[in-house]
């Protein structure tokens, strides 16, 4: 259920109506007040805001409103165009797949709150005021607070349309871009659960795992998914509580981040009696949507920079440098990766009985994927080459974790083979003595 919450929660958070709404809503409800307080107080005990700006007369406070009311929804409908441009450039240049970072940007969220929420409150405090009708009895109203609060907030929506301006004019630009997108993936690698403890001298994730049941492997249910999407997130803890009270363990197929397929293998629960009460249930932990989110998946963050990486190579773009920046974050959210205790992937109960198996990529995997494709895309520009190489190597030396180091020094080596077809023979030359370089420097340190 937590797992759901958090999840229904973080796509509010991505959604570009949820802020804008609430800020309305406020201002709805601010205005109310304000011309309760009007109402109740009066003119008489308000001299010095009855004498700003005309504002003792109705026509005076009428103008102003509606000025003001008038003019933010046209800003308020710049502001949303200006968006829009952002998104397109964004989804051109980075890659669709970003996108969702920019709606998730509090700042465009909360300027076009603003403007809303400014406009709406002086739509309801304009339709207050009224002139003096003799014939009728009728005396005239300037609710005096109301037009203050909506001067003031005017005033803020002048230096929150100068701050909106900054920061599209900052967000596009691609070192902000991946900027944030590494701030991002670091937040959620120190999110990420860490193990209680290890012995001295122990590497992270090296415990030795629990043993499966005898017999799990042939007498074990396999549960298919009545469901196809994307595994934004799994309720690990209901699992091991569920597998706890019936006895059971079971093993999943699909960490998140995954794609699961109709009628594909979802989890094993063995023993085969346990398999046929949970499997309705297992499924019931899985929270699945159209697109991969990083609620659980930080390694999503990671192919958004390979995205951006990739998009930089390709011919139509050729950009080397942004590519090298994606290298630098992928190579500093790696060293930070292995430097966390993740917890092992067999789950436990409080009895210490294993419950739960849960898949997760080895980190070598990981360096695989992303540097093994940017090797396929940038073996043949030297400068993106090179960067690599060093970058590995780097890498290699300033990491504790042998997986890591094992897998970079892979990644090098094979950068070399590729690049031999690819570089002229001084270019090539040049990557060996730049590799041997950090290389030597790697043994000296040993």
């Amino acid at each position: 259920m937590r797992t759901r919450l958090l999840g229904w929660l973080d796509r509010l958070h991505s959604s570009y109506w949820f802020l804008p709404s609430l800020m309305a809503l406020g201002a709805l409800l601010l205005s109310v007040a304000t011309l309760i307080l009007d109402q109740s107080l009066g003119s008489a005990r308000l001299p010095l805001l009855s004498a700003l700006g005309g504002m003792n007369r109705p026509d005076g406070a009428r103008a102003l409103l509606s000025t003001v009311a008038g003019s933010l929804i046209t800003v308020a409908g710049v502001v949303f165009s200006m968006t829009l441009v952002g998104l397109s450039l964004a989804s051109q240049q980075f890659g669709p797949r970003l996108v969702g970072n920019f709606m998730r940007d509090r700042g465009n969220q909360l300027v076009l709150g603003t403007f809303v929420g400014t406009f709406l409150y002086c739509l309801m405090v304009l339709r207050t005021v009224r002139s003096a009708d003799v014939p009728a009895g009728v005396a005239a109203f300037v609710p005096h607070i109301s037009v203050a609060v909506a001067l003031a907030m005017t005033l803020v929506s002048l230096f929150v349309l100068i701050y909106f301006i900054h920061h599209t004019a900052e967000s596009i630009q691609v070192s902000y871009v991946l900027a944030r997108v590494g701030r991002a993936l670091t937040q959620q690698l120190l999110a990420l659960p860490e193990a209680a403890g290890r012995g001295e001298g122990a590497e992270p994730g090296k415990a030795p795992p629990p043993e499966l049941p005898e017999g799990f492997s042939e007498d074990a249910v396999t549960v298919r998914a009545q469901r196809a999407g994307y595994v934004q997130a799994i309720d690990v803890s209901s699992l091991v509580v569920l597998a706890r009270e019936h006895g059971a363990v079971i093993r999943l197929h699909h960490p998140p981040g995954s794609f699961l397929m109709l009628d594909g293998p979802l989890a094993d629960i063995h023993p085969e009696a346990a398999g046929e009460t949970l499997a309705g249930r297992i499924e019931g932990s899985y929270v699945l949507g159209a697109v991969r989110t990083p609620q659980q998946d930080p390694y999503f963050l990671f192919d958004q920079l390979l995205e951006v990486a990739v998009r930089a190579l390709s011919p139509g773009i050729n950009d080397p440098f942004t590519a090298i920046s994606c290298i630098d974050r992928m190579a500093e959210s790696l060293n930070l990766l292995a430097r966390r205790r993740l917890p092992s992937t067999f789950l436990t109960d409080d009895a210490g009985a294993l419950r739960l198996i849960v898949p997760r990529p080895e980190i070598g995997d990981l360096v695989e994927h992303l540097f093994g494709e940017l090797r396929a895309h940038g073996a043949g520009d030297p400068m993106v080459a090179r960067h690599l190489a060093l970058t590995l190597r780097r890498m290699q030396a300033s990491t504790s974790d042998t997986a890591l180091k094992v897998a970079a020094d892979r990644e090098v080596r094979r950068l070399l083979e590729s690049a031999v077809a690819l570089l002229s023979t001084s270019d090539h030359q040049a990557l060996k003595a730049a590799s041997r370089r950090v290389t030597a420097w790697i043994r000296l340190e040993d």
